[in-house]
């Protein structure tokens, strides 16, 4: 499994790269890490991390 950190200056982008990666022969998934456990910090705005399974 890779994973891919980045920041973004908009964050309304997000979606077309997800669409994008998701297109990238070899993969499988692509998903953002949101931080939703209670435990977690949060994902600072403009800043997406990405799973790719492939």
């Amino acid at each position: 499994m890779s994973k891919f950190v980045f920041e973004m200056g908009d964050t309304a982008h997000l979606g077309h790269v997800l669409r994008a990666v998701r297109e990238i022969d070899g993969v499988f998934d692509v998903y953002r890490v949101t931080g939703v456990r209670p435990d977690a910090a949060p994902v600072p705005s403009g800043r997406a991390e990405l799973n790719a399974k492939g």
